[in-house]
């Protein structure tokens, strides 16, 4: 029952691919942003950064073009960036199976 041909392609098609790899890499975060061993001051940028890309008046303006999105990738990726550093195999596995759950 649970042999390699039970389980569907990794990424079939290019569009349903490129969905499930960038949720696989969305939970990847949220699973991190939410475990136990992760520190609460990265717990807390994580809510921080998230508030600021919704909050209406940034640094930069966003109707400015490239500099107006640019500080909130920039605050959304150094984010990315130390969650990344926390994330465990645990954490990889469940977000891939949440992924092909989601997205099959």
């Amino acid at each position: 029952m649970n042999s390699p041909d039970d389980l569907p392609p990794p990424y079939p098609g290019f569009w349903r691919g490129l969905a499930r790899s960038l949720l696989e890499r969305l939970l990847r975060l949220f699973h991190t942003a939410r475990a136990a061993h992760t520190p609460w001051r990265l717990k807390a940028a994580s809510i921080l950064a998230v508030l600021y890309l919704l909050f209406p008046f940034d640094l930069i303006s966003d109707l400015l073009p490239l500099l107006g999105f640019g500080d909130d990738i920039l605050a959304l990726a150094l984010l990315a960036w130390a969650l990344s550093r926390h994330t465990t195999d645990a954490i990889r596995y469940r977000a891939r199976a949440d992924a092909l759950k989601i997205i099959s």
